[in-house]
């Protein structure tokens, strides 16, 4: 629900007085001489009603989509409910909300222990929404910030995403933001994959990704992302080669203090060398971390082959949960 407003003060303090009055969350969309301008949302918690679940409280925001902890009214178990608001007159509706369902007709066929369960959708007039999983124990990035990732977890994380990955690029999905902030842990540490929102299936054409739009985080970007150029399922593992080598040595492989900069180093930098005590993990990481996809791992199972030659361990089979 959107209202646009004109306040004729500069002064934050009568800004934010006057959005917590109104119970309105506020966007910025432009300043004169004499005040702002400013549209006005109405907080989801306040003004939307999800079937069968009771929100908690708001995660985060992003872009135009917000993250929340809720609760399931028949179990009481906790789930996570991403909620996309929208405005209705807005002539992206329609694209964007097919965008942002996407993720769950992608996930619903998939059931591993090491990607997130998505549970149900509900798209109205004034909303969509996903009900999925909740996971309690964080994200790798945090455990890498924290010095939580030695080389024992380093292999082990590795062992269950390159499952994961296995089962998503066997229904020919390419993930394409693949990154710590997107790997989330239950309370027993296992992890699960998240966010498969700019995930694309490789056989069929969902008519929403335009050539000469870049999509993905940059410091786990591939070069043919970043070149805009076919991608296929060696783009994850370039991905994973990049949060590989963070997992290892606590920095990222490529880095830049400019966006041009982390995508001219994706490109043109060597892959650098692990710390000697890792040296045995080299050949994954120069492998993985190819400027060409001819030149990584062809798939997961060529990846796993390799992790068990150099003495590393990795599940065999895909391990999945009762459909």
């Amino acid at each position: 629900m959107l209202q646009q407003v004109y306040i004729a003060s500069l002064c934050l303090k009568n800004l934010t007085a006057y959005v917590a009055n109104t119970y309105w969350r506020s966007i910025f969309m432009g300043v004169t001489q004499s005040g702002v301008i400013l549209t006005l949302v109405k907080d989801s918690m306040d003004y939307y009603t999800i079937p069968h679940h009771r929100l908690i409280k708001r995660i985060t925001r992003t872009g135009m989509s917000s993250v929340y902890l809720a609760e399931a009214l028949e179990n009481h178990q906790q789930v996570i409910i991403k909620l996309l608001d929208f405005d209705p007159e807005d002539e992206n509706r329609t694209v964007i909300t097919k965008r942002f369902l996407q993720e769950f007709d992608l996930l619903k066929n998939l059931h591993h222990r090491n990607i997130v369960n998505i549970h149900e959708r509900y798209s109205t007039n004034d909303y969509s929404c996903l009900i999925m999983e909740y996971l309690s124990g964080g994200d790798l990035s945090i455990k890498i910030a924290n010095n939580e990732v030695g080389t024992f977890e380093a292999i082990e994380y590795l062992t269950q995403i390159t499952s994961a990955l296995d089962a998503v690029h066997k229904l020919n999905i390419i993930h394409r933001d693949l990154k710590p902030r997107n790997i989330l842990f239950r309370a027993d540490n296992t992890l699960a994959i998240s966010d498969f929102g700019i995930a694309i299936q490789s056989d069929k054409s969902f008519g929403l990704t335009h050539q000469g739009i870049i999509l993905g985080t940059p410091y786990y970007m591939s070069p043919e992302q970043i070149d805009n150029s076919y991608i296929d399922q060696r783009s994850d593992l370039y991905s994973l080669g990049v949060i590989f080598y963070e997992m290892l040595t606590g920095e990222k492989p490529f880095r830049g203090n400019s966006l041009m900069k982390i995508f001219y180093s994706h490109i043109n930098d060597p892959v650098p060398y692990l710390p000697e005590r890792q040296a045995k993990y080299q050949p994954l990481i120069n492998c993985l971390l190819a400027k060409r996809p001819q030149d990584r791992f062809e798939n997961v199972a060529a990846l796993r082959q390799a992790i068990n030659e150099i003495g590393g361990e990795i599940a065999p089979e895909v391990e999945r949960l009762p459909a």
